[in-house]
């Protein structure tokens, strides 16, 4: 029957099914629950053999976007010595006017064959009408009969009875089998918070694991089901995805529900959700209940943490004007631990509502994650929201919840609620250059931020600014660096992308007077307009964040400091001292585009072989056009007051033109951190602007000392003349020279020298520098020039000129070009 009809046995994740032998008294001792433990309404055994039988296990209606169902689980147990096959058998459901509904097995793998002196579960489900309930239900026992006129001979009838029961009573434990594992389960501690609108409901869920193996909670939930069939869905706290053998874990379960919605006669299910089937299947049932908390507004919450009392209250409470749209409403939350023990609370979360009726969720700013409090301290914890200057403050409420992670999203629960009043408004911020005073428990310090920058970074722009902390005790106590925060809001708006903050001094104690530097970090799209920038700056203590300052002003970003070509730049890295100088700019045309090159110097300017700076940069015109700059950058160690040649370039459309750039550069950073010259940066710091004066230079008509950073070129003694017919030898000498400064080329350059006969055919021949062409005093080169067509091309071999081009990435500028005769050795 079971292979006819693909009814079987859920295995693994449903239905605790077991093969192990077990005699017939030991099967009816764990039929029979202890007496400390709920269990379900018992019906009569229907027997298949003389030893053989099998009871209804549980049963269950449930719903699922499809409608409802009846789910039954059906224990078969085989006394005999020898394996039972159930392929003779199979079931019927009917209701009491005798209407059938087609079954389904769970699992259509199932196993039929069940071994001699064990038990096996199957479990089945039937789709019903809206209006059938359990009670008019029954399950029929069919096996194949040929001796009857059917074939079919009904062995025995399960009827559900009205009294039938399976929901385990609130506080009392129900052992049962899941996943071959023995689990007892019991539901505690109902709490109902409940306003006008909702309620709030939370429990505690207890697991005992009695097995030998791990009991995992895959494919598991848990659903409200209440006496009329609505189904709400349970928010967990699963620390972990299994229970070990012989463990008992407590587990947070929490939901919110329309207030109107009655819990009277609900239940708490938990259910395993399968791939096979549409519908939840039931694993076991708990009553609900629980102490209602009536919600009123209250000068002080009380939040239960074990046995243990924290007092909430809002202390302080300020509107502070951001702008003539945009206020900040501001809450000093206190919070007192009444016990004799630490208290470590959940995450809190807060709401407020105004006046008019509209809802605010709540950013805490000073307190991140868990709150610690000792006995008998106060803790302040500072809650913020910006709201329409429009809404009036005089009135509203503040809600405040515990929050828990579950499945990496915030879950709430109501706690209360406190009315609240705004008790004053105060101007906002100190301007961007001033000093705030700021103390802990450490010492006394002074704190600004200058040197607000905006600069372009790909399709986005950055926004940095620099924060200064300085020692300011009068003794020569020695203060630690402190570990800061900040968060950046442009016309009020909190930036919600992330805010990178770098110590580029790396000071660890400042001494007195000393100041340690902090770079503040963040992105914006490239066309988001603002004028007022606000930066808040807080101390981060373990967990919690302490509050130094808010600076703030309007049309505060700064241009960076402007140089000539050949000027230094000093890098400001304290902890790996060099500079950068523009050389020079130079123009190489390509075939589509244009290249705007500038020769670069590096300096290590330590006292020790070391790295070089990781630098970016960026091009930009007067039109406000950006162009990203192509850096050379080496790993090498240099020697202190080494040199490196090397290049910034960009390639531009040729209607662009190249006379009003410059070039931006700034040392590279990588996760809040500078950047090693082979990584890839993320962003960069302390940048200044090169004005990049481009003046056209005429090609020289001489081919001696030729510049071509870091090495001059010179050419002599060149005679071009005729092989045989087909072929063109060109002789000449070369001298190549290198800055004796320079400890490293990065460049990498080619020198092209194209041959142009006064007919008009030109011959070009392509050397690369430091592999064709090498430092030396003086060498002479042959090169040979193929034309099958050579008399045809030339017929009269009288002048030519000889061009010599500098070559970068498929582009080239004129370097040199003389006029000379054929087989004649130039001067």
């Amino acid at each position: 029957m079971f292979r006819r009809m693909a009814i079987g046995v859920v295995v693994g994740t449903l239905i605790a099914t077991s093969s192990v032998t077990v005699p017939t008294n030991v099967l009816a001792a764990q039929a029979a629950p202890a007496a400390s433990h709920f269990s379900p309404t018992k019906l009569n055994a229907v027997y298949l053999t003389g030893k053989s039988y099998l009871k209804l296990k549980s049963a269950d209606i449930v719903e699922g976007e499809k409608g409802r169902a009846f789910v039954f689980t059906i224990t078969v147990y085989n006394g005999e010595s020898r394996t039972v096959d159930l392929i003779d058998y199979w079931f019927k459901v009917k209701n009491k006017s005798g209407s059938n509904f087609k079954i389904k097995a769970a699992d259509a793998n199932v196993k039929e064959v069940i071994p001699a002196q064990s038990n096996r579960d199957f479990t089945y489900y039937a789709e019903i009408d809206e209006n059938t309930k359990l009670s008019d239900l029954n399950v029929e026992v069919i096996k194949w009969d040929f001796s009857v006129s059917t074939y079919e001979r009904r062995v025995g009838l399960i009827s559900i009875p009205k009294n039938y029961n399976n929901v385990t009573p609130y506080g009392q434990t129900q052992q049962y089998k899941w996943n071959n594992q023995l689990v007892t389960t019991k539901l505690t501690n109902g709490i109902l918070a409940k306003d006008s609108e909702l309620q709030h409901v939370s429990f505690t869920w207890q697991i005992v694991n009695n097995g030998t193996l791990p009991v995992k909670f895959a494919n598991t939930k848990f659903v409200i089901k209440t006496a009329e069939g609505l189904i709400y869905p349970i928010e967990y706290d699963l620390a972990t995805e299994s229970v070990a053998a012989r463990e008992k874990k407590d587990f947070l379960l929490s939901a919110t529900i329309p207030a109107s919605v009655s819990l009277t006669g609900a239940k708490l299910v938990w259910v395993q959700q399968t791939e096979t089937m549409a519908y939840g299947l039931p694993i076991v049932n708990h009553e609900i209940k629980a102490k209602a908390e009536d919600l009123k507004e209250t000068a002080v919450i009380k939040i239960n943490s074990g046995t243990q009392i924290v007092e909430g209250k809002p202390d302080e409470v300020v509107t502070t004007s951001i702008s003539n749209k945009l206020n900040r409403f501001t809450i000093e939350y206190q919070l007192l631990n009444t016990g004799k023990k630490n208290v470590i609370l959940p995450a809190l979360s807060f709401e407020y509502t105004s006046a008019s009726g509209a809802t605010y969720p709540m950013e805490v700013k000073d307190a991140a994650g868990t709150i610690s409090i000792n006995p008998g301290i106060n803790k302040s914890v500072d809650v913020s929201v910006e709201i329409p200057s429009s809404e009036t403050t005089n009135k509203g409420t503040l809600y405040v919840y515990e929050t828990i992670k579950v499945n990496n999203k915030d879950v709430k629960r109501l706690l209360g609620k406190h009315a609240v009043t705004a008790s004053n408004q105060v101007t906002e911020n100190t301007a961007f250059g001033k000093k705030v005073d700021y103390k802990n428990t450490q010492g006394s310090y002074q704190v600004t931020i200058d040197q607000l920058y905006r600069n372009p970074w790909n399709n986005e722009d950055l926004i940095q600014a620099e924060i200064q902390v300085s020692n300011t005790m009068t003794t020569t106590t020695s203060l630690p660096a402190p570990e800061l925060t900040a968060s950046v809001y442009l016309d009020g708006v909190l930036l919600k992308e992330q805010v990178q903050l770098i110590k580029t001094n790396n000071k660890i104690t400042l001494s007195k007077g000393e100041t340690a530097k902090y770079l503040v970090l963040t992105k914006i799209p490239y066309l988001q307009e603002f004028s007022k920038v606000e930066i808040k700056v807080n101390e981060k203590v373990a967990e919690n964040a302490i509050h130094i300052g808010t600076f703030a002003g309007t049309n505060a970003i700064k241009t960076p400091k402007s140089y000539k070509l050949g000027s230094t730049i000093l890098s400001q890295r304290e902890d790996k001292k060099s500079d950068i100088t523009a050389k020079g700019i130079k123009i190489y045309e390509g075939q589509n585009t244009s290249m705007v090159y500038v020769d670069l110097e590096l300096t290590n300017k330590g006292s020790r072989v070391d790295q070089l700076n990781s630098w970016v940069g960026y091009f930009r015109n007067k039109a406000g056009m950006v162009f990203p700059a192509i850096i050379g950058s080496t790993a090498d160690l240099i020697n202190p007051f080494g040199k490196v040649s090397t290049y910034a370039y960009t390639l531009i459309p040729k209607n662009v033109g190249y006379d009003d750039f410059e070039l931006i550069l700034g040392e590279g950073i990588v996760e809040s951190k500078f950047a090693n010259p082979t990584d890839k940066a993320t962003a960069y710091l302390h940048p200044s602007i090169t004005k990049l004066d481009y003046t056209s230079i005429a090609p020289a008509t001489t081919f001696e000392n030729l510049e071509l950073n870091p090495y001059k070129l010179s050419f002599n003694r060149v005679l071009a003349s005729i092989l045989d017919e087909r072929r063109i030898v060109l002789n000449f000498n070369y001298a190549m020279e290198i800055s004796e400064s320079s400890q490293k080329d990065l460049t990498s350059h080619d020198i092209i020298l194209e041959l142009v006969d006064d007919n008009g055919k030109r011959y070009e021949k392509t050397f690369k520098i430091g592999e064709d062409l090498v430092v030396t005093r003086n060498s002479r080169q042959e090169i040979i020039i193929e034309d099958p067509n050579l008399f045809v091309n030339i017929p009269k071999f009288t002048n030519y000129t000889l061009n010599i081009y500098d070559a970068v990435d498929k582009h080239k500028r004129l370097l040199a070009s003389k006029r000379l005769e054929w087989f004649i050795t130039s001067s």
